[in-house]
């Protein structure tokens, strides 16, 4: 088995058996970049961000090869896989669909406002959560991009520090009000986007 970790500004592919360090690359500390297995076999193939940069990687697990590579032309937020699909959002709010096998974009959406987390993408779900920096929550069909619901979510600038999360059903949106506290919304997904 694989591990993969971002230390110092740069990505290390380990073996978890003896501790070898199979490769590793420099990716930069400005911005989250942590790296993110495709699936869960052994040795995953694991995509890596240069996050400030906007360039994403798909690289070989065992030799850290890279298979294919994407430059967004922008600062980029982590990506979220789930089986083949791969959604990479931009802090300026484009949303991209791609093919996580080829690297090729399936669409593009442009959002009216700037994001500062990733999407939130559920194993079998027909769509994308995609909150916006502040007030809005957007729902994307996974297929094509078009926006089916404009959820008034009521949070603050900035307010969001890590994506929603998808759990027993149920839509968890974490809000920083204060140093000490949050605000928790938990919303009930529906086939075409919120209750």
């Amino acid at each position: 088995t694989f591990i993969y970790y971002k230390v110092k500004g740069s990505v290390y592919a380990i073996h978890a058996a003896n501790g070898d360090v199979l490769w590793s690359k420099y990716v930069g500390a400005g911005l989250d970049s942590n790296p993110v297995r495709l699936d869960d076999s052994p040795s995953s193939d694991v995509l890596v961000t240069e996050a400030q940069y906007g360039k994403l990687h798909r690289m070989a697990g065992e030799n850290g090869a890279s298979k294919w590579s994407l430059d967004f032309a922008e600062p980029i937020l982590p990506p979220v896989v789930d089986k083949e699909d791969l959604v990479v959002a931009t802090y300026s709010g484009k949303i991209f669909s791609l093919d996580a096998v080829s690297g090729q974009t399936k669409w593009v959406k442009q959002l009216p406002q700037s994001v500062n987390v990733s999407p939130c993408i559920a194993s079998g779900k027909k769509q994308i959560y995609q909150p916006a920096d502040h007030s809005n929550l957007y729902v994307l069909d996974r297929q094509n991009g078009s926006c089916s619901e404009v959820y008034y979510l009521g949070h603050r600038s900035n307010g969001l520090k890590v994506p929603l999360v998808l759990v027993q059903g149920l839509l968890f949106a974490v809000e920083n009000i204060s140093n000490d506290s949050a605000r928790i919304r938990i919303l009930e997904p529906s086939s075409e986007g919120t209750k």
